[in-house]
């Protein structure tokens, strides 16, 4: 909900909007669980880092391999299905990018196939912050004249989307079994 609001922000035009962000804002800040989260993720890394030197996450790799391949084969059969619902897509593209982008060496995508995701994610992304937004100027009145404007963004980066589709398709390494959707 943040989200929407804070990029909303840059494009509305009055107080309603910012003292809404103001709010949440200081919700955020005052809150005991961002505090907490913060803490957790400055002991991350050492913590990781130590298990990694032990060895303890060689017995992991496997079910890292495992994963990736399912989420590769889940992939190709979104990108090879016209129909497939690119909501879902977005998802699929991003969760592949973010395991591929975690344990490069155990993916068996190429960095050109790696570079590719993170485009389609991008515009995937961009199309569904748009038609969200276009889904709120139907109930919110004072959005509706940013709607035609959302409207376009989104039809142009859904373009840019299925183009970039294409060339992802050429990219995936083969098939490790049968197609899945997701």
């Amino acid at each position: 909900m943040l989200n929407r609001v804070e990029i909303l922000r840059f494009q509305l035009v009055g107080q309603r909007a910012e003292s809404r962000l103001g709010s949440s804002y200081d919700e955020i800040v005052r809150g005991s669980s961002i505090k907490n989260l913060l803490l957790q993720l400055d002991v991350w890394p050492s913590s990781f880092r130590q298990v990694e030197v032990n060895g303890g996450l060689k017995h992991i790799q496997p079910q890292i391999k495992k994963t990736l391949r399912k989420q590769i084969d889940r992939l190709h059969a979104a990108v090879d299905d016209v129909k497939f619902d690119r909501h879902e897509l977005r998802i699929l593209v991003r969760r592949t990018r973010y395991l591929t982008e975690a344990f490069p060496e155990l993916s068996p995508l190429s960095r050109d196939a790696a570079k590719s995701l993170k485009g389609l994610q991008s515009a995937l992304g961009a199309w569904h912050d748009h038609y969200q937004w276009c889904q709120k100027a139907l109930v919110e009145t004072d959005l509706r004249p940013l709607e035609q404007a959302w409207l376009s963004s989104a039809t142009t980066a859904l373009e840019k989307a299925e183009t970039q589709l294409v060339g992802l398709a050429q990219l995936l390494p083969k098939l490790s079994g049968k197609k899945k959707l997701p």
